[in-house]
């Protein structure tokens, strides 16, 4: 019997599931990362606003 038609059905087939596997990681890696961007962005508005505190006080001794 020739089974290459058998090789070639499993390909597609095969493609689904990873698909769904790919998709499924990718919408549960999405939803963590905002929530990162958003820390580090808030820590870098608190760094921004104590060394312009610290500028201010260099100013007033100079």
């Amino acid at each position: 019997m020739d089974w290459s038609w058998l090789i070639l059905l499993m390909c597609p087939l095969m493609m689904i599931p990873m698909f769904l596997m790919m998709r499924g990681n990718h919408s549960g890696h999405s939803d963590q990362q905002p929530n990162k961007v958003s820390q580090e962005l808030d820590e870098l508005k608190k760094q921004n606003e104590r060394m312009l505190q610290e500028i201010h006080e260099l100013k007033q001794q100079g």
